[in-house]
């Protein structure tokens, strides 16, 4: 004859999620002086723009939404990471009444209901590390003009000093001008005398 047993079984699904994604720009000077005093020029730009100098000669700087942005002079690349890490915990339980001939019956059908009810969350727990993953690539999408501007700030930088120092080559500087105009044209005028 069967017996009703009570079943109650619980166990905590944890795992650590993370993510991360990266995009990488080439970056190309004008060589208006020697490629080493152009590279010069815009390392010493960045680093007055809050860029830190690693052990390695590369310089970096954290992005606005986060991201880590690293400079390699070398290969003239600059690669921008963005990365998430986070642990999720979930209890899982199950609390039913079984009609078994046994009780180790009635314990492995429980088993089986939390082996199910584990696995859906694993399934949930896969879906979440698939959205961080989506949302990190979409915040480096979304903050790329922002890393872009911080970029053509430097290089302009760069090529402002280039051309005075080209300038002063050819004979002595009267006077340097920067203008922008409304629409965010900048003009340089460098007016020299022989």
């Amino acid at each position: 004859m069967s017996q009703l047993f009570r079943i109650q079984l619980k166990t905590t699904v944890s795992r650590d999620i993370s993510a991360s994604d990266s995009v990488s720009y080439p970056l190309e000077l004008t060589e208006i002086l020697p490629q080493s005093e152009m590279l010069d020029l815009f390392k010493q730009s960045l680093l007055n723009k809050g860029w830190r100098q690693e052990e390695d000669g590369r310089l970096s700087n954290t992005g606005s939404v986060g991201e880590t942005l690293v400079i390699d002079l070398e290969s003239k690349t600059l690669v921008a990471r963005l990365d998430s890490e986070k642990n999720v915990s979930t209890e899982v339980s199950i609390d039913q009444t079984v009609d078994a001939w046994e009780k180790e019956e009635a314990q492995s059908y429980g088993k089986s209901l939390l082996d199910e009810k584990v696995q859906g969350v694993e399934n949930k727990l896969d879906n979440e590390s698939n959205q961080l993953q989506q949302s990190l690539t979409q915040q480096l999408i979304d903050s790329e003009q922002q890393r872009m501007q911080l970029i053509n700030e430097a290089v302009q930088d760069v090529y402002r000093d280039a051309l005075t120092r080209k300038a002063g080559q050819l004979g002595e500087i009267v006077s340097v001008d920067e203008s922008t105009n409304s629409s965010g044209e900048y003009e340089l005028v460098i007016k020299v005398t022989q």
